[in-house]
C-alpha cells in the first residue's frame, strides 16, 4: 500500500498556505484571523474576558514566543493556519487512501489521483450566486481562523467515529472522547453534528444493545462539555466584549435568510459535486455507512443552522454556521473517496464520471476565482 505519512505534497500545501495567510494578515484584508490576534492582546492586558474555546489562541500566542506584539502575533497566526491546513490535507488524503486501499488495488496512478484530488479539494468553494461567499455553504473558508484551526481535530473526530462504527473497540471510544474535548476547546461546532449523527448511526448500526450504550459515553461526555461552554458564554458572559445579554433562540431561516435572498439556489450552489454524484450512484446510499454518515452530519449541521440563532450583539456573526462549513467539507471528502472507486472501476471517461469530474473542478474553479477576488477587493465577501 502506497499511502504515508508525509509527502511533498504536505509540504507544497503548507507554504501555499503561508503565502495566502501571510498575504492576508500582511496585506490589510480585514478577516477574523486579525480580530484574534487582537482579542489576544486586550485579554493580555485585561480588557477582554477569557474566551471558552481557548486553544487557538494560546498555540498563537505560544508560537509567537509569548510576545503581544500585534505584528508578531499576525506572523503567528498565519504560521499556525498554514500547519492546520497542512494538517487538514494529511488526514484527508490519508483517510481517501485508506479507504480505497480496502475497496480497490490501490496503485502508483491511484495514489497520484488521491494527493492531487485532495489538493485540489481544499480549494473547493461554492458557486457564486448573489455574492462569492455570503449566503452560501462552502466546504472552506480562508477567513474565519478558529474554523481553519479546528478542522483537523473534526476530521480525525469523522474518522475514528466512522471507524467505531464499523469495528467498534474500548481503545477508540476512548479517543473520541480525547477528540471530543479538543473539539470543544479549540472550537465546538462539528460537536452539534457529531452529537445528533453519531447516535443516529449507532441506532442504525447496532440497534439497542450494549454497543449502542458504551459507545453513547463519548457523546454524553461530550454533551456535558458542551453544556458547560453554554453556561460560560451565555451566562457569564465569556467570549462577550459586550454588556448585552446573548442567547439562542429559535428561528427557522432567520440567518440564512439575512444574507441570501434565495436559500435553495445558495444550497444548490454549495452542494453541486456531491449532488451530481449523488444523483448517477443513489445506490451507493443503501449499504455504504461512510456515505450516510457523512450525508446524515450534512443534513445535522444544516438543520442546526436554520433552526438556531445567537441574539444579542453576535447575532449575525453567524456562530451556528461553522459546522455547515466542517460538514460539507467532510461530505466533499466522503464522495470524493466513493468518486476515486468509480473511477477505477468505470474508467474517467464514462458519461457519467466525466460530468461528476466537470462538478468537481467547476467548485475548485469557484475557489481559485473566490481567492482571486479575496485580495483584489480586499475584502472575504
Amino acid at each position: 500500500m502506497l499511502v504515508r505519512y508525509f509527502t511533498a505534497w504536505d509540504v507544497i500545501v503548507f507554504f501555499i498556505s503561508l503565502l495566502i495567510f501571510l498575504g492576508i494578515v500582511l496585506g490589510g484584508i480585514d478577516t477574523d484571523i486579525q480580530a484574534h490576534a487582537l482579542y489576544i492582546s486586550a485579554y493580555l492586558r485585561g480588557e477582554v474576558p477569557p474566551t471558552a474555546n481557548f486553544l487557538y489562541y494560546i498555540v498563537v500566542y505560544a508560537v509567537s514566543f509569548f510576545d503581544s506584539d500585534n505584528l508578531r502575533l499576525l506572523v503567528a497566526s498565519a504560521l499556525v493556519l498554514a500547519v492546520s491546513v497542512s494538517g487538514k490535507y494529511i488526514v484527508t488524503r490519508m483517510f481517501v487512501s485508506r479507504y480505497l486501499a480496502d475497496k480497490v488495488d490501490y496503485d502508483a496512478r491511484l495514489n497520484l489521483i488521491v494527493l492531487s484530488g485532495c489538493a485540489l479539494l481544499l480549494l473547493a468553494f461554492s458557486l457564486p450566486v448573489e455574492t462569492f461567499y455570503v449566503g452560501q455553504v462552502p466546504p472552506n473558508v480562508w477567513h474565519n481562523s478558529t474554523t481553519i484551526f479546528v478542522m483537523p481535530a473534526a476530521l480525525l473526530l469523522f474518522w475514528v467515529s466512522y471507524d467505531q462504527l464499523v469495528t467498534p473497540t474500548v481503545w477508540k471510544a476512548v479517543l473520541l472522547v480525547f477528540l471530543c474535548a479538543v473539539n470543544l476547546i479549540a472550537k465546538p461546532s462539528y460537536l452539534f453534528v457529531f452529537l445528533l449523527a453519531y447516535p443516529v448511526m449507532l441506532l442504525l448500526r447496532y440497534g439497542i444493545g450494549s454497543k449502542l450504550w458504551y459507545n453513547l459515553i463519548p457523546v454524553l461526555l461530550a454533551g456535558a462539555g458542551l453544556l458547560l461552554q453554554y453556561y460560560l458564554i451565555f451566562m457569564l458572559s465569556y467570549n462577550s466584549v459586550s454588556s448585552e445579554a446573548s442567547g439562542v433562540d429559535i428561528a427557522p431561516f432567520y440567518i440564512w435568510g439575512h444574507y441570501s435572498s434565495n436559500i435553495f439556489v445558495s444550497f444548490l450552489a454549495s452542494v453541486v459535486f456531491p449532488l451530481f454524484f449523488l444523483v448517477f450512484y443513489w445506490r451507493d446510499l443503501k449499504n455504504e455507512i461512510l456515505l450516510q454518515y457523512a450525508l446524515v452530519g450534512y443534513v445535522v449541521a444544516i438543520a442546526v443552522f436554520v433552526l438556531f440563532t445567537e441574539t444579542g450583539p453576535r447575532q449575525f456573526h453567524g456562530n451556528f454556521f461553522w459546522q455547515c462549513v466542517i460538514s460539507t467539507y467532510i461530505l466533499f471528502m466522503v464522495v470524493m473517496a466513493r468518486f476515486a472507486v468509480k473511477i477505477k472501476v468505470y474508467g474517467a471517461k464514462s458519461v457519467k464520471n466525466m460530468i461528476v469530474m466537470a462538478a468537481f473542478l467547476t467548485h475548485v474553479s469557484a475557489g481559485l476565482l473566490y481567492l482571486a477576488v479575496f485580495f483584489l477587493r480586499n475584502n472575504y465577501y
